[in-house]
Order: C-alpha cells, then sequence, then structure tokens
C-alpha cells in the first residue's frame, strides 16, 4: 500500500491458497484504492485481475476476480487504553 495523501492510498494485492499437502494451488492478484472515512476506518474499492473461489474463507469476495468494495477498520493495542479526561 501506498498513501497517496492522509485521506487517500493505493495498493496492490497478490494471494495463494493451498490444499492439505499442497496438491490444488490458487492464485490471485489485484489492486484496490482506498478512502479513509474516519480514523482507523477506510473504505475500499478494487479489482482482481487473477483471482480465486473458496467458500471457507470469510469475506471471499476480495480473492474473486473482478470488482471489489470493502470496508476495513484497524485495531490495536490503543482503542483499549483509557481515555484522559479533559
Amino acid at each position: 500500500m501506498w498513501d497517496l495523501s492522509k485521506k487517500w492510498d493505493v495498493g496492490v494485492a497478490a494471494s495463494t491458497t493451498y490444499s492439505v499437502g499442497y496438491s490444488s494451488k490458487q492464485y490471485g492478484m489485484g489492486f484496490e484504492t482506498g478512502y479513509r472515512l474516519i480514523s482507523n476506518l477506510w473504505i475500499s474499492t478494487g479489482y482482481n485481475l487473477v483471482g480465486y473461489r473458496n467458500a471457507d474463507l470469510t469475506g471471499e469476495d476480495v480473492t474473486r476476480r473482478g470488482a471489489f468494495i470493502r470496508m476495513r477498520f484497524k485495531f490495536d493495542e490503543s482503542i483499549f487504553a483509557p481515555r484522559e479526561k479533559k
């Protein structure tokens, strides 16, 4: 991922999945553009040039060939820290 500004980013994604024993392999590759709505919350749209389907994966729509939209949230230890009173 590359930050274009404080709100916009672009990225290239590559993925693969293997079956037990590596007898079956599937690959995916695409790109996406994201916009930060609020702190730590992005909405992104992208397109997979090569993709695959796997019913066992949650949110498998981002691995299929074609266009996708996704929302992502960054969780880290700071969300559990007590807030300072002003």
